[in-house]
């Protein structure tokens, strides 16, 4: 028999830290230029999160807190939310 012992890691008691999320909205969004506003609508409509992510690191520049919550939408695949919220941005620039 082989002499092996196991060594067990101590489980940590404390949660894991998450940054804040913060919650996006259309007026937010408005805020940002229309060619990655499109862009980023394209990006969603083909479900193409990688090129959303891109988009959302061009963003990161110029608003970064709409950048963080673009991005939690991205990472927990909500696609529909974050079309919403587009619609939403090309409803309200529609009105006069």
């Amino acid at each position: 028999f082989l002499d092996i012992e196991y060594i067990y890691e101590a489980e940590s008691k404390a949660a894991p830290v998450r940054a804040p999320e913060i919650e996006l909205t259309a007026a937010m969004l408005s805020d940002l230029p229309g060619e990655l506003l499109h862009e980023l609508g394209e990006a969603t409509l083909a479900l193409d999160r990688e090129a959303a992510l891109e988009i959302t690191s061009r963003i990161a520049d110029q608003a970064p807190e709409v950048a963080a919550g673009l991005k939690v939408l991205l990472d927990n695949y909500k696609m529909t939310k974050l079309r919403d919220l587009l619609e939403a941005v090309n409803t309200n620039a529609e009105k006069p």
